[in-house]
């Protein structure tokens, strides 16, 4: 399979923000944007601090994590999955602030849907 897009399909770059507390999680859902098409997923970069736990679903199915790290940190956005990953419903990633301090977390998802 090919890392490059299919011609016709639709660019993603999809960021989000959430703001926790100590002890606080967040859960952030990515769907397709059209009926009926598959979301294809190259990287889903997430901001890296220490005591958080990040995770990945792709259609209900773990995918990455819990871990202590996120799959790639969002100043760094390096490719992390070759050929790009396939959901077709959703995808969903739970972070958990486990430090004592409040954190900003971004995360950006980059992929195309075909």
């Amino acid at each position: 399979m090919s890392d490059a897009p299919p011609d016709g399909a639709v660019a993603l770059c999809e960021p989000e923000t959430v703001s926790l507390e100590s002890g606080q999680k967040a859960t952030i859902e990515f769907e397709p944007k059209k009926s009926g098409t598959v979301v294809r997923v190259v990287t889903l970069a997430i901001s890296k601090f220490p005591d958080s736990s990040y995770r990945i679903e792709l259609d209900g199915n773990d995918e990455y994590g819990p871990a202590a790290l996120p799959p790639t940190d969002v100043d760094d956005m390096a490719g992390m999955w070759r050929p790009a990953k396939r959901a077709n419903n959703s995808i969903t990633v739970t972070i958990k602030n486990l430090s004592q301090n409040p954190r900003t977390y971004h995360t950006q998802l980059v992929g195309w849907e075909e």
